[in-house]
């Protein structure tokens, strides 16, 4: 119903523009024709205009839609209103659309070295255009920035994610491991200028340096379909392969072409050049170099952000070119969990301290020869800490709770984009997945069902993510493998007993843990000792006074029997399938256990560790803000006790919203002694190796 309804809006809309211009004809004789406003970017119905329409010739703007105002508004003024002479001219005063910002060489190199990013720098523009058309001829996205940024809607060869349109799966990965959207949207073929009309039906001398005109493929170009495959229908009929440059084919044989001419695009003229010496091909797949929901990169920062951010394979920068292979945080797909790169560096035996290795199925510590069963690739790395079958311990207590109930919960027909969204419309989860550094390693503690571990570990960073219960460890697992997130682990661990080595990670993250614990305390100094001199730990905590509106109606629904459910505002305001709502109502007032606790107690936890205060959120004091602007690591001021007390006294009413959440973030110092979890010190502190990244994140 979906496709008939496009296809139907789209056979109206080419209509009225084909009446509108035989009118147009009609009235003026004139031979020429120039299309603006929004509907002149629809190519298909420009294509049958220039086709089947009564004028020779026909010029889109390249910016049609409302931005292309701001041209027209430069030429009245110009023309019009400093009656300056209009005088035309067979070449393009437009440029090739090029009219935006331009980085040199200095800036770009001066970027990269700001972020310590690896790259290869290949002066000579013939060698750097021979050595992006290998990547793209073996199967690469190239990410591809030169020269002036393009003006208008349309990725022009400045600003272009470029691939090989005779590979049959380049559409699908551009659009579900780079643009994080559907695979069914089409891309659009750069073709050389003089080479366009052996491959598509145009004239010789037709150009369409803008990409706004679609064109049959050749006949000759074309495969002929077999009878299975011409019985297809919807979304079938996407896969089937329908010429020599099937990634650029749509199922009705046309494409969107770009023309490309050495006099408007240069360096990009001649990276089709090389790609056609090493294939005979003269087309690259070209599509605007953003992700899914952002415009189109502009500074070398943002193309780094993006590439980074997703799995575009090389960054060409100017002269500089960037892999992914050769980023710290890579890990190749397909690598199995969980012997790989990401584990072996950092863990060890939760038991006895020593190395593991793997045996079949199991893992066994070299030191004590203990075994761990591996189960669905999760490591059960599980161990009992001391006090575990006390009565005052409630670790099995909360573990049967979660196996009963994961959560939080998965939504039917999750994706990795329908998880980026709803992570980036909770501003915490925003903030965090831009201030954590790319090439980072991340450590969540009490993962739950990985929902956080998995969205921070799309972009470049190895992420691990734990939890006691193997049932919601599953769900993580699950979701990781069907969407190859193979930067992301999941272990069973028992945060009293660590199964990692002390001072492996970038960042550690325990949100919503701690005080479903008998002993919040001696847990934060477990983990901490996780964190790495210059790194940070960020730990959220029910506030003892946020919690207050919580406990009425937490006694409310006891009393009721769970009912009356709507005088909860979370529930109230969020759109949740009843699994999802189940298990946030189930943790929020049907938990075993939990802890209350001050800032003052967690900024004392801080001190006793040697952990530097970086911030809270909310913020600690009346007039702070709670989750910065751009980047949580940047310090803010403790404030005082008075302080203190202000924020949890506004906490009452305010907090109840989130449960009366709150979160605290540490900084261990890089130029100190590293402290362990006796509070000795164990000599001189190793230097972190983060990068910064650029400023790019609530669960």
């Amino acid at each position: 119903r979906d496709m008939d309804l496009a296809a139907s809006i789209q056979k109206v809309t080419e209509e009225i523009m084909l009446r509108s211009a035989r009118y147009v004809h009609a009235q003026t004789g004139m031979k020429n024709l120039c299309l603006a406003g929004g509907v002149a970017l629809n190519c298909v119905a420009n294509g049958r205009v220039l086709r089947e329409g009564p004028f020779d010739d026909i010029w889109i703007q390249p910016a049609a839609g409302d931005a292309g105002g701001a041209l027209g508004t430069a030429l009245f003024i110009w023309h019009q209103l400093l009656a300056k002479p209009r005088t035309p001219q067979r070449t393009d005063s437009q440029r090739g659309s090029l009219l935006g910002p331009r980085y040199d060489d200095d800036e770009i190199e001066q970027f990269l070295n700001s972020v310590d990013a690896p790259y290869t720098r290949i002066n000579d523009d013939q060698q750097l255009c021979d050595s992006v058309a290998d990547h793209i001829a073996s199967g690469k996205v190239v990410g591809w920035f030169q020269d002036a940024m393009e003006f208008g809607p349309r990725a022009l060869g400045a600003r272009s994610l470029v691939g090989d349109p005779r590979n049959p799966n380049m559409q699908t990965v551009m659009n579900v491991k780079v643009k994080f959207r559907e695979g069914f949207r089409p891309f659009a073929p750069a073709v050389l200028r003089e080479k366009a009309s052996e491959y598509f039906d145009v004239d010789s001398a037709q150009e369409s340096p803008y990409m706004l005109l679609v064109a049959p493929v050749r006949e000759e170009k074309r495969r002929p379909l077999g009878p299975d495959e011409l019985t297809r229908t919807g979304i079938d009929k996407l896969k089937t392969v329908r010429s020599v440059v099937p990634a650029i084919t749509h199922v009705d044989y046309s494409a969107r072409i770009q023309t490309v001419d050495s006099e408007r695009n240069g360096i990009y003229h001649r990276l089709l050049q090389a790609f056609e010496q090493k294939t005979g091909c003269p087309v690259i797949v070209n599509t605007s170099f953003n992700l899914g929901w952002d415009p189109i990169v502009c500074t070398p920062k943002e193309a780094y952000g993006t590439f980074m951010a997703s799995d575009i394979d090389v960054l060409c920068l100017g002269h500089f070119v960037l892999t992914k292979v050769a980023q710290p945080a890579y890990v190749p797909q397909g690598t199995a969990a969980p012997v790989d790169a990401i584990l072996k560096d950092v863990w060890c035996s939760p038991n006895a301290g020593g190395e593991l290795r793997i045996a079949g199925d199991r893992i066994v510590c070299t030191r004590s020869e203990r075994t761990f069963p591996i189960e669905d690739g999760i490591p059960q790395l599980f161990w009992p800490h001391e006090s575990i079958s006390a009565s005052t311990d409630v670790t099995e207590m909360v573990k049967s709770f979660y196996e009963e109930t994961p959560f939080p919960n998965y939504d039917d027909h999750d994706s990795v984009r329908s998880l980026i969204e709803k992570s980036r419309r909770g501003q915490y989860a925003r903030v965090l997945d831009e201030s954590i550094p790319y090439n980072s390693r991340v450590l969540e503690v009490g993962c739950g069902t990985g929902q956080l571990t998995n969205f921070l570990g799309i972009s470049c960073r190895r992420v691990i993510g734990t939890d006691m219960c193997l049932n919601s460890l599953r769900l993580a697992e699950q979701f990781r493998r069907e969407h190859d997130l193979n930067r992301v682990r999941f272990v069973q661990m028992n945060l009293f007993k660590p199964c990692f080595k002390p001072e492996q990670f970038d960042v550690v993250l325990c949100n919503g843990v701690l005080h479903h614990t008998a002993d919040p305390w001696g847990g934060f100094q477990s983990i901490a000792r996780l964190v790495r001199p210059g790194g940070h730990i960020i730990i959220g905590l029910y506030n003892k006074y946020g919690r207050l509106m919580m406990d009425l109606r937490r006694t409310l629904f006891r009393l009721t029997g769970g009912r009356g459910k709507w005088i909860d505002a979370y529930l109230r305001s969020r759109k949740m399938s009843a699994e999802k709502q189940r298990a946030w109502f189930n943790d929020q007032y049907r938990h075993p256990h939990e802890s209350k606790h001050t800032i003052g107690e967690v900024c004392d936890w801080f001190d006793r560790c040697g952990l530097e205060f970086v911030r809270g959120v909310p913020s600690v004091t009346p007039n702070g803000d709670g989750l910065g602007r751009g980047n949580l690591f940047e310090p803010t001021e403790q404030g005082s006790k008075l302080d203190h007390f202000l924020v949890q006294a506004r906490e009452v009413i305010t907090g109840s919203r989130e449960g009366g959440f709150f979160i605290m973030i540490g900084h261990k110092p890089a130029n100190e002694t590293a402290w362990n979890m006796n509070g000795s010190t164990n000599g001189a502190a190793h230097t972190s190796d983060l990068v910064k990244a650029p400023e790019v994140i609530h669960a």
